[in-house]
């Protein structure tokens, strides 16, 4: 996914939770000035197209702050290829909304798979070091690659708000 698109979705989703909110609120609105009443109605349907919208809102969300899925591509910095020549990473940047994140890839050659294994807040260029031919060093974390080790700053709470090593 490109960087324009992925700013679209992401202010699209924002929209249509401000609008959820407002619409669920609305419905409680409702339904207590129908306790007031003699005409006694219950908005379902308003109270269905609301609840659903909201569980597919809160899909998006999940998907954007606990999964590699949604991240944008990027604009390739380097490529550092494994020891044995195996492997390679490949690390990203972005720009625009996300200017200062860092990503970076796994490329399995034979295959040609990718996955992202590092997604770093205030990154732009991480130094990328092989230790071994299976064990990497992005920035300031070390991972294991068969053991499928990925780092992701979302879930880091002792993240430091310091610029990891850079490549030149």
């Amino acid at each position: 996914m490109n960087e324009p698109t992925f700013t679209t979705i992401l202010i699209i989703a924002f929209i249509i939770l401000a609008l959820c909110s407002a619409s669920l609120l609305i419905t409680v609105i409702l339904i207590i000035s129908n306790l007031f009443r003699k005409r006694r109605t219950f908005p379902k349907y308003f109270l269905s197209a609301t609840l659903v919208v909201g569980f597919l809102v809160s899909i998006f969300f999940y998907n954007y702050y606990y999964t590699f899925n949604l991240l944008p591509k990027g604009e390739l910095n380097q490529v550092v290829s494994s020891p044995d020549g195996k492997l390679e990473i490949r690390t990203y940047h972005y720009n625009g909304l996300f200017n200062r994140m860092a990503r970076a890839e796994v490329k399995y050659r034979e295959s040609k798979k990718t996955k992202t294994i590092y997604f770093n807040d205030y990154d732009f260029n991480p130094l990328v070091m092989w230790i071994s031919s299976d064990k990497v060093t992005i920035g300031r974390e070390t991972l294991v690659i068969s053991q499928n080790k990925s780092y992701d700053f979302r879930k880091d709470h002792t993240n430091e708000n310091k610029l990891p090593p850079q490549a030149s």
